[in-house]
């Protein structure tokens, strides 16, 4: 008697058609993860390049500059010298938002990068030449 491979042969085929099935199946679950972890870190920005007005006591540190609100909510500020004369006092900025990056990282350690929300100054008005207390 001689045995048939045809059966055999057949399924495997059915075998391996469900691997690769199965293979393609995972691969475009893994896409759509990556895709959907991407589109989340973009809400994070939402809002850059838009125009904001915000009021408050200024602060200025190592060059850097911040307006807290009468929340006590910190805002930090790009570098302007519109900003040098009005240290200590309450004022009012108009700019637009955006994205600074900074890099700390030494050399042959993991990065150390940070994203921070800053407004660009484009005006600024004085309220007050001093900060009232409930607005720091």
């Amino acid at each position: 008697m001689k045995w048939s491979s045809a059966p055999l042969v057949a399924r495997n085929g059915l075998l391996m058609q469900r691997k690769l099935t199965t293979a393609c199946v995972l691969a475009i679950l893994a896409m759509w993860s990556q895709a959907q972890t991407w589109a989340a870190s973009r809400k994070d920005n939402t809002g850059v390049g838009e125009p904001v007005t915000v009021q408050g006591c200024l602060q200025s540190s190592l060059g850097q500059f911040s307006i807290v609100d009468k929340d006590g909510m910190t805002q930090q500020l790009s570098f302007s010298k519109k900003l040098l004369h009005y240290v200590g006092h309450e004022i009012e900025v108009t700019g637009v938002t955006s994205i600074r990056t900074y890099d700390t990282t030494q050399a042959g350690a993991a990065s150390s990068a940070v994203e921070q929300r800053v407004v660009d100054v484009k005006s600024v008005k004085e309220i007050s030449k001093t900060c009232s207390p409930g607005s720091n």
